[in-house]
């Protein structure tokens, strides 16, 4: 591509044609195949906000999903049950690896997914969790206090850790 020409001259309909041929070979989904036509329409309309680049997903006026089965993916959804005891077993087996390190990763990955599966506390609160100031030692276990700016409720949500996590709290 030369990179002298501006974008509009380089996403062709035939080009995206192609592109689209390609994504649907490789085997990506009708929905996967939809947002890509879309993020490429996003990121000219950003380089080139005059121009209209509602052809991407609509080429001759016929939107791009309404061409397609657009099927959604059916997937098992664990029960939180089988995530906890997954997350247990991480943990327990993190004692028979070699190196500090790799039982200290093993040990943190099944105790988030204990936690995970055990209280379900949002993504954004789990990244933001701190020892001793989120999860906070008491008389019976663990508590679990997130602030306001990690909920999307924006108030604050407490609760205790399921008493069997103690000891793996403990341990890490």
């Amino acid at each position: 591509l030369d990179p002298l020409m501006p974008p509009d001259a380089r996403v062709t309909p035939a080009r995206v044609k192609a592109y689209f041929t390609l994504m649907h070979e490789l085997g990506n989904r009708d929905y996967t195949i939809v947002g890509r036509l879309a993020e490429l329409q996003s990121a000219l309309r950003i380089m080139q906000p005059h121009l209209d680049f509602g052809w991407l997903t609509a080429p001759g006026g016929i939107a791009v999903r309404s061409r397609l089965q657009m099927v959604k993916r059916d997937f098992p959804v664990p029960d939180s049950a089988v995530l906890y005891r997954w997350g247990i077993e991480l943990m327990d087996s993190a004692l028979t690896l070699a190196g500090p390190s790799r039982r200290c990763v093993r040990c943190r990955d099944g105790l988030l997914i204990a936690i995970l599966a055990s209280r379900a506390p949002r993504l954004r609160a789990v990244a933001a969790l701190r020892l001793n100031e989120h999860l906070v030692r008491t008389s019976t276990g663990f508590h679990l206090r997130l602030e306001p700016e990690d909920m999307k409720t924006d108030r604050w949500l407490a609760y205790d850790l399921p008493k069997n996590l103690t000891p793996y709290v403990e341990r890490y």
